[in-house]
């Protein structure tokens, strides 16, 4: 099976925020921002003199929320930018044994067994290659060959998958 992928930067970015926004620390950082927020206005209510104390947590609050956000925008915009890989259209090769990718200026071939793990999202489906390097591949450049993918997937001895369930998977 042959793929010919071209990323963007829109597609890129929201991916990262989505990758992000799934780690346990994201989950920690914005819960205490709601913390600090809701401190903030319970001070406030509670004793609304000392504006300058209590607009410290709430300014603290809404800075940890928005954090993991901010940080996974800039995070795309600057490897997106210096990535030159990225840039370019590239071919993936999934065949039985081996995942060929080549580009303009690279050519690289793994087999699967050296895969971490693969994980389908909405748009996407992720081959780890290790906890926090991945393919990525665009559901919308499959078209019809999703389930051809999965299938190579499963195949694959001893390797983890998660893919979504769809009406199709639940009959």
């Amino acid at each position: 099976m042959k793929l010919t992928v071209t990323y963007d930067y829109k597609s890129y970015s929201q991916l990262l925020v989505h990758v992000f926004y799934s780690q346990k620390r994201a989950y920690f950082v914005v819960a205490f921002g709601i913390l600090m927020l809701l401190a903030g206005c319970f001070f406030l209510i509670m004793a609304p003199w000392d504006l300058l104390f209590k607009s410290v947590f709430i300014v603290a609050g809404v800075f940890l929320i928005s954090l993991p956000f901010i940080a996974s925008k800039i995070a795309a915009k600057r490897s997106f930018s210096t990535n030159k890989v990225l840039q370019e259209t590239v071919v993936y090769e999934f065949m039985g044994d081996t995942i060929k990718t080549s580009g303009e200026s690279f050519t690289s071939e793994l087999s699967w067994s050296s895969i971490h793990k693969v994980k389908e999202l909405k748009d996407w489906f992720l081959i780890y290659q290790s906890k926090q390097l991945f393919y990525m591949i665009p559901k919308e450049a499959l078209g019809d060959e999703q389930s051809e993918l999965k299938d190579i997937i499963k195949r694959q001895k001893g390797l983890k998958y998660t893919f979504l369930k769809t009406s199709i998977d639940l009959k």
